[in-house]
């Protein structure tokens, strides 16, 4: 019986629990990866929506490997095939993985459905392409159940244990409701489930100030799924395929780096930003050259003040954000082609008020990804900052048009309603700052905007209670800055005749 290199060897003295089918494979295209997807995600109904992949059959009974807080609690769930079908699950039958956000349900149906490909994530390295794909909670722009698939880099891959699992770190974009959705290689093999977005950590008002997208995301690495199996009681038939592709000699092996950068990355999303620092910082200790530790660093800098423009602005935090600053300034020096990265350096361009600045390195962002939305929403956001109000509705526009369900859009919704109620649409505006509100209602500054075109509207007491609430978030939140400036507004309210 022949194993894939890196395939931990302890799975040899397993085979009478999983039964490898050796298959070489080799890169495959974009498409050719998408349509893999297409045919092995499921979507998983119930109390919060997620995603899985279909691992397992064994004669009519299907397993799906999904991330665990998908299914955490017992509760009637239903697993939609790519056919559109229900099937149901007996939350019995749910196999929670010990140590890790992994677990294994099961359904029932007489239809063929594709198995996934089992890949060697110990050769998804730094630098190498990789794909997620999973279902993202229906919303404004998401009308129906659609299956997300996102292109994006391995920043990092950790070989030591990390918070429930999670030691893969990369940039593709993901949305809430695709956690437990496959991670991809180039082959089309899977080696992660993704269970962590960038967008979770905004979406849980941990940090809802942030109105830009790092880049990184989290995934556990199939190996971990793979080691834990057998002992977890898990008789399973899976397909793991041997890869003939190599990885290019430029590519950075995993490494101490890799595991610092996914610790870094656990601990940004729990909000522990000087611990992601330490981490960060002996991550360029270690390689100087590690483009993605440079851009973590940024953010874990940013987040210690919520990425607030408003906190940015004070004399106080003008040094983080210059060492932000810097920091991105060598991510793109050692990696010119991430969007993201341009997208940072342009808030934080925006936040020193360097329009000019800014709008080139958003220009920059969406040479290089022009179906991001976020490069519009920081445009509409500097336009409106700079009262061109026309513009910033028509970038605003746009960016909606590529998202409208994110948390990340609510900074579109408030820049258009900010801009709509200046040129005279007090309805439309309005309508616009409750959108952002209800998709960041931990944003003290959308309750600040919303509250101030209520009060000038004439709608003092709904405009009062909405400044008294952005008082309080900010003053919860420590964001001195935002304090100070509705504290002023409710001080002019309390003067108007």
């Amino acid at each position: 019986m022949k194993f894939g290199y890196g395939i931990p060897s302890v799975l040899v003295g397993a085979a009478t629990v999983i039964v490898v089918q050796s298959q070489a494979v080799l890169a495959l295209s974009a498409s050719q990866v998408a349509s893999i997807a297409e045919q092995i995600s499921v979507k998983i109904d119930g109390q919060a929506p997620g995603s899985g992949v279909m691992i397992a059959k064994r004669d009519k009974t299907y397993f799906v490997l999904t991330a665990a807080h998908v299914v955490e609690t017992d509760d009637e769930y239903e697993v939609i095939t790519p056919d559109n079908q229900r099937h149901s699950l007996s939350y019995a039958q749910v196999k929670k993985l010990p140590g890790v956000d992994l677990a294994v349900v099961q359904f029932n149906s007489n239809k063929p459905y594709q198995i996934a490909n089992l890949g060697d994530s110990s050769q998804s390295q730094r630098g190498m392409t990789t794909y997620v794909a999973g279902w993202p909670l229906t919303g404004t722009a998401i009308t129906q159940p659609t299956l997300l698939f996102q292109q994006g880099i391995i920043s990092a891959n950790s070989q030591v244990q990390q918070d429930d699992g999670y030691g893969l770190i990369y940039t593709n974009n993901t949305l809430p409701g695709m956690s437990g959705g496959p991670v991809l290689s180039e082959e089309g093999t899977l080696v992660g489930i993704h269970g962590r977005g960038e967008t979770d950590r905004q979406a849980s008002t941990r940090n809802p100030d942030v109105v830009v997208k790092v880049g990184y995301n989290l995934g556990i690495p199939i190996s971990t799924f793979l080691s834990l199996a057998p002992q977890s009681g898990l008789n399973l038939d899976l397909q793991i395929a041997t890869s003939q592709a190599t990885a290019p000699s430029t590519e950075a092996k995993p490494s101490k780096v890799d595991d610092l950068i996914a610790q870094s990355g656990n601990q940004l999303y729990q909000g522990n930003n000087e611990a992601a620092l330490g981490a960060l910082n002996q991550a360029i200790e270690t390689d100087p050259r590690a483009a993605d530790a440079y851009r973590l660093r940024a953010d874990a800098r940013m987040a210690s003040i919520g990425w607030s423009f408003m906190e940015g602005r004070s004399r106080k935090n003008r040094d983080l954000v210059l060492a932000a600053q810097q920091d991105i300034n060598e991510a793109i020096r050692l990696n010119p082609n991430l969007s993201d990265a341009y997208t940072i350096r342009a808030y934080l361009k925006f936040v020193l008020q360097d329009g000019a600045g800014a709008t080139a390195d958003i220009n920059q962002a969406l040479r290089l990804d022009p179906q991001n939305a976020m490069p519009y929403i920081l445009r509409a956001n500097l336009l409106a900052d700079q009262r061109q109000w026309q513009m910033a509705i028509a970038d605003a526009n746009q960016a909606l048009k590529l998202d409208a369900n994110s948390p990340y859009a609510a900074f579109a919704y408030s820049a258009r309603g900010l801009a709509r109620a200046s040129i005279r649409d007090i309805s439309g505006g309005l309508q616009d700052l409750t959108k952002a509100i209800n998709l960041s209602p931990g944003n003290a500054l959308f309750y600040m905007s919303r509250g101030t075109v209520l009060a000038l509207s004439g709608k003092r007491n709904e405009g009062r209670v909405d400044l008294e609430k952005s008082a309080s978030l900010a003053q919860q939140k420590g964001r001195t800055e935002v304090y100070k400036e509705v504290t002023k507004r409710l001080n002019l309210l309390k003067r108007l005749p």
